[in-house]
């Protein structure tokens, strides 16, 4: 039995996703790749139009079939302007971006930085979405959950976290 491949979905970010369509995915220029994308699953599927297929609420939630390990708590449909990799060893892997009849290759040479986007108020805007819908980890003082790339969920935790490793150091 032949192993399926795996697959990384990434999506527009929540916000931006509609406001940032002119992307021409005919040619594989996406606006906004890939500072307005993040993460939202791994599939593994036989093909692209599988990991597409899966990618669709159809039936229920897709980040609840087994073939899908969610990076995120909850996401859209895959559409126009997402991309997908697949996963290997060769580092010339084609990058797919969803287009209106199909995939395209997603256009490297002209991916969107941060230099080139105008607005940065959208920048920071994304950045505080992506940290949102982010799996959240534990607050390593409390325990309560924590969204983002802090250990702690407060100002106030990480003070007593730092006053407590102070005061073992000192004794």
């Amino acid at each position: 039995m032949k192993k399926k491949n795996t697959y990384i979905v990434y999506h527009y970010l929540p916000g931006v996703y509609g406001q940032l369509l002119d992307a021409d995915v005919v040619t594989g220029l996406v606006i906004g790749w890939p500072v307005m994308h993040y993460p939202v699953a791994m599939v593994n599927a036989d093909t692209l139009n599988e990991v597409y297929a899966t990618t669709q609420h159809v039936e229920r939630n897709w980040l609840t079939y087994e073939n899908v390990i969610p990076l995120v708590r909850d996401a859209r449909s895959t559409s126009i302007g997402d991309v997908i990799l697949q996963v290997s060893d060769d580092e010339n892997a084609p990058w797919k971006v969803v287009s209106r009849f199909g995939f395209a290759d997603l256009a490297m040479e002209e991916v969107a930085t941060i230099e080139n986007i105008a607005d940065d108020l959208l920048y920071e805007r994304a950045e505080k979405i992506r940290q949102m819908t982010a799996i959240p980890s534990t607050c390593e003082w409390c325990g309560e959950f924590v969204y983002g790339s802090s250990p702690y969920c407060s100002d106030e935790c990480e003070l007593l976290a730092e006053e407590a490793e102070a005061q073992e150091e000192a004794e």
